[in-house]
């Protein structure tokens, strides 16, 4: 227990890598692994932007559910009669539907893309340390060479599934969110 505290410890005075543009290189190599799977990931991303935009509408139809009987709707025609709630009602649903269903294809292709890049990773990684010298392997315990492997993988899949998506996903809808307001 109080070895792991120590090494926790060490872990932690370890110096931090600073942000410059050769760690940024170093960074963006990883997008190397993308590269295969390149189409499939545009299509992601079309589907993203697709849901995107799609959230985008959803405040604006509810506007014009809640004030119809207040003023003129997006379409400018007056919505005081149940006819026209009713089909903004039903353009909401169907907006909930599409962007439902681009949704799943957003995550089940980043998902896709992601899991074979990270098995091109983990296979070069396997690949580099078969190359490695006995005297790195002496120097370093075998759990803990396994353990950093783990982690930094899992790091890896977490920031390309979710945290890419939802980077990409939020700058697009701030983006266009602000060009609507303006």
């Amino acid at each position: 227990m109080a070895g792991r505290r120590a090494r926790a410890a060490i872990a932690d005075d370890a110096p931090k890598a600073k942000l410059n543009r050769a760690t940024l290189r170093k960074a963006v190599r990883i997008f190397r692994y993308l590269k295969p799977h390149r189409w499939t990931f545009a299509f992601g991303l079309c589907c993203l932007l697709i849901t995107s935009l799609l959230s985008l509408a959803f405040p604006l139809l509810l506007g014009d559910l809640v004030n119809a009987e207040a003023r003129t709707g997006f379409w400018e025609a007056p919505l005081t009669d149940l006819a026209n709630i009713d089909s903004i009602a039903k353009l909401l649903l169907i907006v909930f539907a599409l962007q439902a269903f681009f949704g799943y294809l957003r995550i089940w292709t980043f998902g896709y893309v992601s899991e074979h890049a990270l098995a091109n990773i983990r296979k070069d990684t396997y690949a580099h340390l078969i190359r490695m010298p006995m005297l790195f392997f002496a120097q370093r315990r075998v759990g803990e060479l396994n353990s950093r492997i783990t982690a930094d993988v899992s790091l890896l899949q977490e920031g390309m599934t979710t945290v890419l998506a939802e980077f990409l996903r939020q700058f697009v809808t701030i983006g266009i969110g602000i060009t609507l307001l303006t």
